[in-house]
């Protein structure tokens, strides 16, 4: 699952794409994205919960968003298990912009030999 990306749903004519993006070889690189009119303000929350053997992980975090871009925003876990993985963006008075809410299995990376 390297390189992959999981598009939200979006009915707002100033969102041209979002959703999240996964790349990393030896840990999984979540990195929510939306690209959108750069006048475009907002807030979001980005949420990833992990469930492997290892145990239980979860992060979330809520930041505030300008020109139309989530910056610095990412995730990083080992490449095991299965994530639930959820992207909610809204605009300044509210309205969503996007929406993600998908379970995905971490894939591990084969060892080079």
């Amino acid at each position: 699952m390297n390189g992959h990306v999981i598009y939200g749903t979006s009915s707002d004519t100033r969102v041209r794409a979002c959703g999240i993006s996964i790349s990393g070889e030896e840990f999984a690189v979540i990195r929510p994205f939306i690209h959108a009119a750069s006048e475009l303000q907002g807030n979001f929350t980005f949420e990833v919960s992990k469930l492997s053997s290892s145990g239980r992980s979860s992060t979330r975090q809520q930041n505030r968003f300008s020109t139309g871009t989530l910056d610095n925003a990412e995730v990083v876990v080992d490449r095991s298990g299965r994530a639930r993985i959820a992207l909610a963006v809204t605009d300044e008075t509210g309205n969503q912009l996007c929406n993600v809410d998908q379970i995905i299995e971490l894939e591990q990376t084969p060892t080079p030999i």
